[in-house]
This record gives structure tokens, sequence and C-alpha cells, in this order.
């Protein structure tokens, strides 16, 4: 599971889901403890590409396709969809 968290402002802290890779997509590229890699989007296009204005979280499928939306303060959606698969 890849979690990538788009931030448009300060990175929030990373979601306590084990089995999710997460990424943090930015103004800059520097490293923030938790994440696994950061990439810098000083424009924000990834943040409109999936129409985040204000950034959030979202969770990629292995196969590509989006399991869930949060915003960057929330974590239920994601660990709800985690329950889902575990169940």
């Amino acid at each position: 599971m890849l979690l990538t968290v788009i931030v448009n402002g300060p990175a929030p802290a990373p979601v306590g889901i084990v089995t999710a890779r997460q990424l943090l997509v930015g103004a800059t590229a520097a490293a923030q403890p938790g994440y696994d890699a950061v990439f810098q989007d000083p424009d924000g296009v990834t943040a409109a590409r999936y129409g985040l204005p204000n950034g959030g979280r979202i969770m990629v499928r292995p196969d590509g396709y989006v399991a869930a939306f949060a915003p960057l303060d929330e974590d239920e959606p994601l660990h709800g969809y985690q329950a889902l698969l575990q169940a």
C-alpha cells in the first residue's frame, strides 16, 4: 500500500500505518522524519491534479487506483480502509 501526503505548508506527522510506504510531496525536497521519500513540487501541480488545494493524504492501492482521501489533519479514512483490507 502506498500513502502519498501532499502538503501546502508544514508537513504533518506520518500516519501510523505500518504496511504503507509514505511519500511526501511538497514545496521543498527536505527530508522529513518518518517519510520514505520526499519529492519537491514547488508549483503545487500534484495537489492541483488531485483536487487538493489545501493539501491532503491519498492512499493508493498496489494496482494504482486511489483507495482513500483524507485531510492533512485526519487519519481515520486511511485507517478505515486499512481495516477493510484486514477484515
